[in-house]
């Protein structure tokens, strides 16, 4: 919430929106392909970007779509930090009172309850279930553990500690049926499992999409997952310990994506089969984005698109630790699903 970039070269990390806008270019397609497929028009359609940080996702969405001759009803964008808000108003600024007629629009959390069933919506939300908090569990003997921080005095530093469990978090383990080893560390997505469905409750027809790094329980839970998924960055800068530089580093953690489809169907909603972002890439056609050139120029447009397009694809496994999940809310997408379409 601090008035400084998080993302980005000046910031702590970068998401896939930085390595050109290629990622951006195949949820389009993916948008359009959706709004085909439930009969939508897409000028009636809301596009709602949750968590959408500095706007640059927004920003290559909203020309590939123009581009494409395809606007939506409007961009809506939801973002908590105040700082991440206004860059994201000066980002989209030079695309108002241009040749693109598209409204845009800032909401909250009440602006969303009030509108969310005004019209159909394709929700986008770009690496944000993992930046919600987490719980911290342990298996220690024939019992599950929580962590809690203090404050060591001597030392003046934080430092773990493990009590028993809230009530909450023993129904959530149990729920959801996580087994750990003896000592393993586990991350206890509840809150984004919670928010995930306060969102659909409040949806009536929409396709949400989902893009972020993590895995299925049994992945989450294996053996060599002793000390979880919890990490940090700072100034692009990776370590696993959250308890240094507080306030000053992004904090993560895997989503397990079994817990999320759990609690998505739980909500009614259908869920597609969860694909890595490289085979979600490769079935919205980013091979068709590739250019043939025979420039020796390494900074012309073309070799920067191919080399975009390249990591995207390979680049330290990225596009396979970083999985898409895909929901449907709706009558017509029940029956659509009913019918095999």
């Amino acid at each position: 919430m601090k008035k400084q970039l998080k993302v980005g070269r000046e910031g702590d990390f970068y998401t896939s929106v930085f390595i050109g806008d290629a990622m951006a270019r195949m949820i389009s397609r993916f948008f359009l392909r959706c709004c085909k497929e439930r009969g939508w028009n897409n000028e009636e359609v809301r596009i709602v970007e949750w968590g959408s940080g500095t706007g640059r996702l927004a920003y290559q969405c909203i020309r590939a779509l123009h581009k494409a001759g395809r606007l939506p009803k409007e961009y809506v964008l939801i973002e908590q930090s105040s700082y991440h808000r206004e860059e994201s108003r000066r980002v989209l600024s030079s695309l108002q009172g241009g040749e693109i007629s598209l409204t845009m629009q800032w909401w909250d959390q009440e602006e969303w309850e009030q509108k969310a069933q005004d019209a159909p919506i394709f929700l986008i939300a770009n690496e944000l279930l993992d930046a919600f908090p987490v719980e911290r569990v342990r298996c220690h003997g024939e019992h599950i553990e929580q962590a809690y921080v203090e404050m060591n005095a001597a030392t003046n530093e934080l430092e773990w500690f493990w009590m028993e469990p809230t009530d909450e978090v023993k129904r959530w383990i149990c729920d959801h049926q996580i087994n750990l080893h003896e000592g393993q560390i586990y991350e206890a997505g509840i809150y984004a499992a919670r928010w995930l469905q306060q969102v659909l409750d409040q949806l009536h027809a929409a396709e949400l999409l989902f893009l972020d790094y993590g895995d299925g329980t049994t992945e989450l839970t294996a053996e060599h997952r002793m000390e979880g998924t919890l990490l940090c960055y700072h100034r692009h800068q990776v370590n696993d310990n959250p308890l240094v530089l507080p306030g000053e580093q992004d904090i993560t953690a895997h989503v397990d994506f079994d817990v999320m489809a759990r609690a998505a169907k739980g909500r009614g909603a259908i869920v597609h089969p969860l694909r890595t972002q490289q085979q979600f890439l490769l079935d919205e056609g980013i091979l068709d984005e590739l250019c043939s050139h025979q420039s020796l120029d390494p900074f012309s447009k073309e070799a920067r698109q191919n080399r975009a397009i390249r990591q995207l694809l390979l680049s330290d496994g990225m596009s396979e630790r970083f999985h898409v999940l895909h929901l449907s809310k709706g009558d017509d997408a029940m029956k659509r699903k009913t019918a095999g379409e």
